[in-house]
This record gives structure tokens, sequence and C-alpha cells, in this order.
């Protein structure tokens, strides 16, 4: 969707913190859009918070495998719907 696409563009060129919610069912594009608009970023990403298998990945957006219900069940992450947020931190950032 091109304003999904606009405000991240937008997000991108912030020098704060953003924390991004997604829908289950867009999992995967996350994943894609924080290593295309956030590389250099610090990215936190919870997935199913608070629940048995909460898992919480962290590294630079460009550097994150995909997360989402397409994932091979031999790499540790759920292969079932689940929830992402996502704390990204820009380069630099002293808060």
């Amino acid at each position: 969707n091109e304003l999904r696409a606009s405000e991240l563009k937008r997000l991108a060129k912030s020098d704060v913190p953003v924390i991004v919610m997604e829908t289950p069912y867009r999992a995967l594009k996350l994943a894609e859009d924080l290593r295309s608009h956030f590389g250099a970023w610090f990215c936190v990403v919870g997935l199913n918070l608070t629940r048995e298998d909460e898992l919480v990945l962290r590294g630079l957006g460009r550097e994150l495998r995909d997360f989402g219900p397409a994932n091979d069940p031999d790499d540790g992450l759920p292969t079932k719907t689940f929830e992402p947020i996502a704390l990204l931190i820009p380069p630099g950032w002293r808060g």
C-alpha cells in the first residue's frame, strides 16, 4: 500500500527511535521493510510478546532474517502466525 510505504520512508528519516506495530499477516513484509528502509538502524523485534512462544530478535535492520509463517521449521523461529512489534533506533542516537 502506498500510504504505508510513504510513512515508512518518512519514519526512516527520523532522528529519534520509532516503535512499529504490525499485523500478523504482514510480518514477512515488515522484515523486508526493516532491511530496506532501516538497514543501518538497530532493531529490536518482539514476536508474540507475553506468550509462551515469545521471541525477541536484535540487530541492524539489514541483518535481520525473515520472520513469519513461511519460516523453515528448523530455523528456531515460529512458523505460525504471530504479532510483531519493533523498536527502531537510528544510527548514532544517544537518548
